[in-house]
């Protein structure tokens, strides 16, 4: 890993915008548990349009490591607000860490609302069916 993250720096230093660069300089920080340098590589990398949706989940998923779960929503209604494709795997990755911060923060029916989009485009989606018949009395609330 430490030679990936030479190498982007490398990158970065002939190209302080490579989109891709900072996304990854931001994946090896936040593996390393760098949160606060992960979602500073990551915003930088949002910037860029390709790099945009992923970049913003793993910023919200950085804020959810840090049990910052007010700013990792933020992050994650930013990323679903800039879904092009929903049966894209970074899409449903989007809706399914939303749901979870939602139900963390006890807003069930909007937690609800995205496990139902989840469900309809792939239904064997991580343990989306499950909570769904959790939480049935929050459907269509």
């Amino acid at each position: 890993m430490k030679e990936a993250a030479n190498e982007f720096e490398n990158v970065l230093k002939i190209n302080p915008t490579h989109g891709e660069a900072l996304f990854y300089m931001g994946k090896i920080s936040k593996n390393l548990k760098d949160y606060t340098g992960a979602i500073e590589y990551l915003e930088k990398a949002a910037n860029d349009w390709d790099n945009k949706l992923r970049a913003l989940v793993e910023i919200g998923t950085s804020y959810m490591s840090l049990k910052m779960f007010d700013k990792a929503i933020a992050e994650l209604e930013r990323a679903v607000n800039v879904i092009t494709e929903e049966n894209d795997n970074e899409s449903l990755h989007a809706r399914y860490f939303l749901a979870m911060c939602y139900e963390l923060e006890k807003g069930f029916p909007k937690a609800v609302a995205q496990w139902e989009i989840i469900y309809e485009r792939k239904k064997n989606f991580k343990d989306v069916g499950e909570k769904l018949t959790q939480y049935i009395e929050y459907k269509n609330a």
